[in-house]
């Protein structure tokens, strides 16, 4: 998916087996100019976000309108979306 505003929105709904919001390993490596937003479908779901962005930004994943989880640089986050927040963070340091 593209970040080339520093934001990219994740699409899914129980008909679309073939959005990019239905994986749940989400490894970042697109190239921004600031810290981004990640905007995760408001379905139940977990993801594992990895940010492995070659700059040194944060990214903060989250459904619209809400603060959302930051995953630094280099790290891992494990989230669980429960339809209207992101909720349950574990950050784990780089493998």
């Amino acid at each position: 998916s593209d970040f080339s505003t520093n934001v990219c929105t994740l699409s899914l709904s129980n008909s679309n087996a073939t959005a990019d919001g239905r994986f749940f390993y989400i490894q970042i490596d697109a190239t921004f100019n600031a810290n981004a937003t990640l905007n995760l479908p408001a379905i139940n779901k977990d993801y594992v976000i990895f940010n492995n962005n070659p700059g040194d930004f944060h990214v903060t994943a989250k459904i619209s309108g809400q603060a959302g989880i930051v995953t630094p640089k280099g790290m891992r986050t494990t989230l669980y979306v429960d339809g209207t927040d992101v909720r349950n963070p574990i950050l784990s340091l780089q493998i």
